[in-house]
């Protein structure tokens, strides 16, 4: 069991932990739904609707440096105010004090991994859901704002003059070719838009706008009249989540996902291998190279897509373990530097994470996507080199 001045000391840390994670985490929220809002078109009332789903993700990333904070502020002020000196005069060394946090920090670790694993999922789930839900009115709220729509990933780009309630006045939409340029141009006098499931795309949804008493132009000498037309356009990827739910799915279904692709993947390599055989034995040279494009898209997609998967799940338990080497450098070095200034000691504490953690975290995360490879160690090699950084001062503590 833990000594009484033990105890008093997890209890500052957790009550410190808690409430700069309860400041940060609302500025984070509001921050997170202003962003969303902007990007989307939002009115407040549904970013307020957004506000709940934005927690859980940002957790892994704000419980470890509270944590941390809190480690700093408790042990830098009772190392700048001698009460560590005391301790030490009474015979107790200071690792009976940071004991306890470091087993506090590794239970928090494993409650970030099943966050990781259950809740933040499930928000990324619900966050998109009430995007897609309230869609219409998000397009209006949008297109109020910009009066366009438009972006590279779009094969259209619509203008509108004014809105009139849900009427589009003097819209204009501009079809792109594969060129780069607009193989077609219609200007009308009013529209109505809604968003309706796609006919040819099972669970998916497109924009179809309805253009009232317009003209349609192919180039500048050819135009055609129309009293109704009907055009149905996919949704800008702002506001579509991910196809394949990547950032949605728990560690289960990551494992699940990932090897429905590398399936797909061999029977399409079985396929092609079949088919290129039997146009050989043929002679259908041009029959092999039509099968040969599509099916290596294929393979080479649902590889991408497999690796994805596996890969997305070690990066999110390996950043979710962040709390453990934060801890482990943060308590012995505000404990070694001795300063009362509670600020100055989390910003020296911090640097080390700023200049050696997140740099490295990106990097490794960067080399895997790229390279594609197996080896996932790197995701822990930042978290290995913040242990290997805490080791001189663990030392120094336990000695003195």
């Amino acid at each position: 069991m833990f000594s009484i001045l033990t105890r008093l000391v997890f209890r500052d840390v957790l009550i410190v932990t808690v409430f700069s994670l309860v400041a940060v985490t609302g500025l984070l929220m509001v921050l997170g739904a202003m962003f969303e809002g902007g990007k989307t078109g939002l009115d407040p009332v549904s970013i307020l609707r957004l506000l709940p789903y934005i927690v859980a993700p940002s957790l892994p990333y704000t419980i470890p440096t509270c944590l941390l904070f809190a480690c700093t502020y408790v042990f830098g002020t009772m190392s700048g105010t001698n009460e560590i000196v005391a301790v030490k005069a009474g015979g107790i060394n200071a690792m009976r004090l940071v004991r306890p946090i470091i087993i506090f920090s590794i239970v928090v670790s494993l409650g970030c991994v099943w966050l990781s694993d259950q809740v933040i999922p499930w928000c990324q789930k619900q966050l998109r859901m009430t995007l897609l839900g309230d869609m219409e009115t998000t397009l209006f709220t949008y297109l109020r704002q910009t009066s366009s729509i438009s972006g590279p990933d779009l094969p259209y780009e619509l203008y509108v003059s004014n809105i009139d309630g849900t009427r589009l006045l003097q819209p204009i939409i501009k079809h792109r070719d594969p060129k780069g340029g607009y193989d077609m141009v219609l200007r009308a006098r009013e529209a109505s838009l809604s968003v309706e499931r796609s006919s040819s795309l099972p669970g998916h949804v497109e924009i179809v706008i309805r253009l009232i008493d317009g003209v349609l132009s192919t180039d500048p000498g050819n135009s055609a009249y129309f009293l109704d037309r009907t055009e149905r356009m996919p949704v800008p990827e702002l506001l579509k989540g991910d196809q394949f739910g990547i950032s949605e799915r728990g560690f289960k279904a990551l494992d699940e996902q990932s090897q429905k692709f590398r399936n797909e993947e061999l029977q399409t390599k079985f396929e092609l291998a079949t088919t290129m055989g039997m146009c050989s034995l043929r002679g259908e040279p041009v029959v092999a190279a039509s099968v040969a494009g599509p099916a290596a898209y294929k393979i080479d997609f649902t590889n991408e897509m497999a690796y994805k998967s596996i890969c997305e799940k070690h990066n999110r338990i390996a950043r979710s373990m962040a709390a453990m080497p934060f801890v482990l450098l943060g308590c012995p070095l505000s404990i070694l530097y001795r300063r009362r200034e509670v600020l100055q000691t989390f910003f020296i504490c911090f640097l080390p994470i700023i200049t050696l953690y997140y740099p490295t975290l990106i990097l490794s995360y960067n080399v895997l996507k790229e390279s594609e490879s197996q080896m996932f160690f790197l995701l822990w090699l930042p978290s290995l080199l913040m242990v290997i950084a805490s080791i001189p001062f663990i030392r120094q503590l336990i000695r003195h």
